[in-house]
């Protein structure tokens, strides 16, 4: 079954700091976003995959930002080469770091995932061989939205107005994200599978297909190349009545888990239950308090916080130790209906800057890897 709908613009009145910055001949090694994700009991758990590809003749490390659902748990980071997968570790945030620095002046590939302020997180991927393309797969889990006898999926796929404040608002930092001037060829692509719809699922941002796979309902982009990075991707589908998690509102991680895993049905949110709960401590505690209890709940949880970090490292040598590597630090694309200030650094400012690789290339689907499912 088929049901297109029409894009529309996002909601109004929503202030963001863009800065655009010209291509300049780059080839920027980020290659496309594949999202897969399973909306069940007012839960959403997902998995987020970017794709990273080396053309140049050196290692290159690779700085992205990624922005994710608001209140959601990153509960598993790890990163691919062929066949190759390396898991990672949750770590306090300055051992991670120094986990992730001494992997890559030992010649090893990492993969490092930060929280910022905001929230949205960035990975440095160190030493991607020459020749070689990297998937970072995060597993995350979030709250669904109930609104008006619907649930609502939004997913983040640029850094825009949710994540950052408006100009002049009170004292708080505004964060400036480099956009770049042309569109660039990286799309995303999307499989939702929707258990417990009571009708069809729609999209007031983007084009989708709806087909039936047993009791559940499967939701992916009528675009078989994928959309665009410069917007949320948002789905609402009908349901009867809201599930456990919203009729009750928990609030204490373990003893609500507990109570999800004896509910009929809901087993399997339970795990994903108390790491939601966590994360929602996290952004709920005062200034005061974001050192030690944060902290805290990112181990006991094995989430990333603002005091716990992912880190992914190769068990075997990839690159050379002592050949420099390359450094980009990769631009987003524009938002959706957003005016940004083109700016064009002064050359002097470059002079320290590391050399780039050259244009943007194609996301390629295909080389993907998938995590069960049809497509």
């Amino acid at each position: 079954m088929t049901h297109p709908t029409r894009p529309q613009p996002p909601e109004p009145g929503r202030a963001v700091v863009a800065r655009l910055v010209p291509a300049d001949g780059r080839e920027l090694p980020f290659g496309g976003a594949e999202i897969e994700a399973l909306a069940s009991g007012g839960i959403a758990r997902a998995t987020l995959r970017h794709l990273f590809v080396n053309d140049a003749d050196a290692p290159l490390e690779a700085t992205y930002h990624t922005p994710i659902p608001d209140g959601a748990a990153i509960s598993g980071y790890a990163f691919l080469i062929g066949n190759r997968r390396s898991v990672g570790v949750i770590e306090r945030r300055e051992r991670s770091r120094e986990r992730y620095q001494a992997a890559v002046r030992g010649g090893h590939t990492a993969a490092l995932l930060v929280e910022k302020p905001g929230p949205f997180f960035t990975q440095r991927i160190g030493n991607i061989p020459p020749g070689t393309e990297v998937i970072c797969e995060l597993r995350l889990e979030h709250r669904l939205d109930w609104i008006n006898g619907a649930y609502h999926w939004r997913f983040p796929t640029v850094i825009a107005s949710p994540h950052r404040p408006a100009i002049g608002a009170g004292e708080a930092p505004v964060l400036e994200v480099d956009v770049l001037e042309t569109t660039p060829p990286a799309r995303a692509s999307l499989e939702l599978r929707i258990e417990g719809a009571a009708g069809d699922p729609a999209s007031h941002t983007h084009r989708i297909l709806c087909r039936d796979q047993g009791p559940a309902r499967v939701v992916t982009l009528a675009d078989e190349n994928g959309c665009r990075l410069d917007r949320d991707l948002v789905v609402s589908w009908p349901a009867i009545a809201p599930a456990w998690l919203d009729a009750q509102r928990p609030s204490d991680p373990t003893s609500a888990g507990q109570s999800l895993a004896g509910a009929d049905g809901l087993r399997g949110e339970a795990d994903a239950l108390r790491r939601i709960l966590a994360r929602e401590q996290v952004d709920e505690r005062p200034a005061r308090e974001r050192q030690t209890a944060i902290e805290r709940l990112g181990l006991d949880h094995r989430i990333a916080t603002p005091r716990t970090s992912w880190v992914a490292v190769s068990t075997e040598e990839t690159v050379d130790p002592d050949e420099p590597a390359q450094r980009v630090t990769i631009p987003q694309e524009k938002p959706f209906a957003v005016s940004a200030e083109s700016t064009r650094p002064d050359p002097a400012d470059r002079a320290g800057e590391a050399k780039r690789i050259p244009a943007l290339r194609r996301s390629r689907g295909d080389a993907v890897a998938t995590s069960g499912g049809s497509r």
